[in-house]
């Protein structure tokens, strides 16, 4: 559950400028579904009349969390996705976020186009939110980015299935993936590792990123990827794939983040919600208000 203050934000058009985002009736869906997910996930509150703990919703009985949930997942539950309801728990922030959040927040705002992050060290940028104001939805997706930041990201051997649902199937598995490694460096908003709260930045850098290799499934084993994200908006995702088919590395275009990638449903930007540029998308909020997500869940503690 989320509070009032928690706002929902979705993406619109593309913006003109950024002639990499037309064209993608598959990131217009997806990635309001997720970005709106993780948004309400990050706290809990008091539970609306029309669902309680331990109801189930499914199939049968998906308009009764209509209010409450996105069109996506709700999309999903009247395709054969069962919901558990179960009661609220308190979400702490982390306590070196909110000392960050006091010490600076007062300094951020956003540019003149609207866009860039100015004077940004660590926290939260913008905790307090006006849903009156005009750019209301971009400053909680600057909140989100900065929410989800982690100081460095080491994960080994970690591992996904995807597939289809169905209405006689929550989740039918058609392929497994095991990547070996994942790495974050990220540049900004360092709150627990030396150096902290930024490393120096003189090329300009948000995080650096690699994943690789790929252990399964078969036909990709032995692909990897690293990425560049930038601060500046304006500046693209620089991103080289190893192919070991090919024995090359290749650049990898920013408009195919938008893309099912390596023979499954989810693209790039979808990561964690939202993984894009901010700027990238055109944010618009849709409501405010109590929502029901998942943050803890049976299978995924």
């Amino acid at each position: 559950m989320a509070p009032a203050d928690d706002l929902a934000a979705r993406q619109g058009r593309a913006r003109p400028y950024r002639r990499v985002r037309t064209g993608s009736p598959i990131r217009r869906r997806l990635a309001p579904i997720a970005v709106l997910l993780a948004l309400l996930a990050a706290a809990s509150g008091s539970s609306r009349a029309d669902v309680a703990p331990g109801d189930v919703i499914g199939t049968a009985n998906a308009d009764r969390v209509q209010e409450l949930v996105s069109p996506g997942l709700l999309w999903c539950v009247r395709h054969g996705l069962p919901m558990h309801v179960v009661a609220p728990e308190s979400v702490p922030i982390r306590r070196a976020f909110v000392a960050a959040t006091e010490k600076y927040a007062a300094q951020v705002r956003l540019g003149a186009d609207g866009l860039t992050l100015e004077n940004y060290v660590a926290g939260r940028p913008f905790p307090k939110l006006d849903p009156s104001d005009a750019q209301v939805a971009v400053k909680i997706m600057q909140n989100y980015s900065m929410q989800s930041a982690i100081d460095d990201v080491d994960i080994r051997n970690f591992d996904a299935d995807t597939g289809p649902i169905s209405m006689k199937s929550p989740l039918q598995i058609e392929r497994h993936f095991l990547i070996g490694h994942l790495r974050r460096l990220q540049y900004n908003g360092r709150l627990y590792v030396d150096p902290k709260p930024q490393i120096p930045n003189t090329e300009g850098f948000n995080y650096k990123e690699t994943l690789h290799p790929v252990i399964e499934p078969f036909d990709l084993k032995g692909v990897g990827s690293t990425s560049y994200r930038y601060l500046d908006p304006a500046r693209q995702d620089d991103t080289w794939l190893y192919l070991p088919s090919l024995r090359r590395v290749r650049r990898f275009s920013t408009t195919q983040r938008s893309d099912a990638l390596f023979g499954q449903d989810t693209d790039i930007d979808s990561y964690a919600g939202y993984a894009g540029q901010i700027a990238w998308m055109d944010w618009r909020l849709l409501s405010d208000g109590p929502k029901l997500a998942a943050f803890h869940t049976t299978h995924f503690p």
